[in-house]
């Protein structure tokens, strides 16, 4: 099963979005600009773009927090 998040990084706080699947971090965008943190955007989103980036996110994951969306 495929799943769509937003996590905020360490540190900076940026946004990504995260493609999860089987449990795993299998791709990202980001970081996001304010008006592309849109829930119906998720699945739209470049995830194969930066897989160096995914891998990245994966082994840091405890450090990332999910995003809080706006209702």
């Amino acid at each position: 099963m495929i799943s769509y998040q937003f996590w905020d990084a360490p540190g900076s706080g940026e946004t990504y979005a995260i493609r999860i699947e089987s449990g795993a971090v299998t791709g990202c965008d980001g970081p996001l600009h304010h008006g592309q943190v849109v829930q119906a955007l998720l699945p739209l989103m470049h995830y194969d773009d930066s897989p160096e980036d995914a891998q990245w996110i994966e082994a840091t994951r405890d450090d990332w927090q999910l995003h809080e969306t706006e209702a």
